[in-house]
């Protein structure tokens, strides 16, 4: 049930900026799919599940105890006997601690044993101590527990950054996967244009109108379409093996996507104006996850650095308690006893804590220098990849309209040589320059949506 609802919240934070309504039903289900049954992604919830209890276990510093304590004297002069029973509750505030008990003491003490002695009834006890000083912010159990939330929060940030990685991964699977099937679909219609062209032919040099020597060559051109048919049909086939580590079954087993049944258009074209740009940088500095992981780490060095600033400080603790005796026994011990006590201690040297102080703003000023070029080092990519998918749209613009210029060539072609005005060798470039053009239109689709995706993980743009 816990992994249940880490896995549910953890879905809700990556698609947070999720518009569906822009994508084809099978990519909406590739990344379902891949969200819910990547095994890295499921290995990441995993390694947040570790963190949490790692994070429990240190709050163990601070769990209640229970002790016992039974001392009998077997033989000597003294006839003492103790029993005590002690709670103690370590709190996480001013390194306090809570402690209440009772305890009986029967027979002749030694004096310094006269603490043990008690009426018949017992004494009862309660008290308090805590840290004015040193150890009164922060201690080595407080910095363990600091740091194990800290590490908890880096593991959720990290398999954030795994499921949009993983996600960005899908997506380019995917949008491949259309890639090779539309090319198969150009390459095939191609093929087959040569198929219907020596039915013509056969036809025709069988009426006498053409010499033979042209169905051999349009069987030549046949050979060569088929054989680009079946290097596109394996292409294909790869695209979908690959596409299938992304897209699972319910039992989370490799599933062939299928071929979509109608025309699954690239998404349209979306230049990326600097305004957006800026909005999602300033927005991605704040929420990345590798820049947050960089920033928890800088709380890390700043927790070891107030250790080190608390070694500096003396140390003075206060320890107040309250004691009542009861039953019958001797009247000295009757009245509440009310006690306070302080320990005092004064570092000299301080060489510890000046170390640690030392180390760890040495060690602050590093990782800033390194969150600084990172988030950098994002801006630039950004805009890098701005460029490349502004540019990527001119060249699909371009490609559109070498399509629609070949597609015209061609029909002109076409019916120039069924007037007998055209050659035979000059239809087949016209046919191929089409069929390439269509080819170079996919590429480049194909290349604007993996720059896209780039563009969409590296600002933590879930999609």
């Amino acid at each position: 049930m816990r992994r249940l609802v880490i896995l549910l919240t953890f879905l809700s934070l990556v698609n947070a900026y999720a518009d569906k309504s822009l994508y084809p039903k099978n990519k909406k289900e590739v990344i379902a799919s891949t969200l819910k049954h990547f095994p890295m992604i499921l290995q990441s919830l995993i390694d947040i599940e570790l963190a949490r209890n790692k994070e429990r276990e240190s709050l163990g510093a601070f769990d209640a105890k229970l002790n016992i304590k039974n001392d009998q004297r077997i033989e000597g002069y003294y006839s003492g006997n103790l029993t005590e029973l002690k709670i103690e509750k370590p709190l996480t505030f001013l390194n306090a601690k809570i402690y209440g008990g009772h305890r009986v003491g029967r027979g002749e003490f030694p004096v310094y044993e006269g603490k043990y002695e008690t009426l018949d009834g017992g004494e009862s006890m309660i008290g308090l101590s805590l840290s004015l000083l040193q150890d009164r912010d922060i201690d080595l159990k407080r910095l363990k527990l600091l740091n194990n939330k800290i590490n908890t929060t880096q593991k959720e940030q990290k398999a954030k950054s795994v499921a949009v990685k993983v996600k960005k991964m899908a997506i380019k699977a995917y949008w491949k996967w259309l890639a090779k099937y539309k090319t198969y679909l150009v390459l095939k219609d191609l093929y087959e244009l040569s198929l219907n062209r020596q039915v013509a032919l056969i036809k025709k040099i069988k009426r006498g109108d053409i010499a033979n020597i042209y169905q051999v060559e349009n069987k030549q051109y046949i050979l060569k379409r088929k054989n680009n048919v079946l290097e596109a049909k394996q292409e294909l086939e790869n695209a979908a093996l690959e596409l299938s580590l992304y897209y699972r079954d319910d039992e989370g087993k490799p599933k062939i996507l299928p071929l979509p049944t109608d025309d699954i258009p690239f998404m349209a074209s979306m230049g990326l104006k600097d305004s957006k740009v800026n909005d999602d940088i300033n927005r991605a500095v704040h929420i990345a996850p590798d820049l947050v992981i960089l920033a928890s780490k800088l709380d890390q060095y700043r927790n070891e650095r107030r250790i080190g600033e608390n070694k500096l400080m003396p140390k003075l603790d206060l320890n107040l308690e309250v004691s009542k005796d009861a039953g019958e026994g001797s009247k000295k011990l009757a009245p509440q006893e009310n006690r306070a006590m302080i320990t005092f201690e004064i570092p000299i040297e301080r060489n510890l804590g000046k170390g640690k102080v030392a180390k760890a703003n040495a060690k602050i000023r590093s990782l800033q220098y390194q969150l600084n070029y990172s988030r950098d080092q994002l801006r630039a990519k950004a805009l890098q990849l701005r460029n490349k998918i502004n540019t990527q749209i001119q060249k699909i613009e371009n490609s559109v309209q070498e399509v629609e210029l070949a597609e015209i060539l061609q029909k002109a072609e076409v019916k120039k040589f069924e007037r007998g005005a055209s050659d035979f060798f000059v239809i087949n470039i016209r046919e191929q320059n089409t069929a390439d053009a269509k080819v170079k239109l996919i590429k480049a689709n194909l290349e604007y949506q993996k720059n896209l995706a780039e563009y969409e993980a590296l600002l933590f743009y879930p999609i």
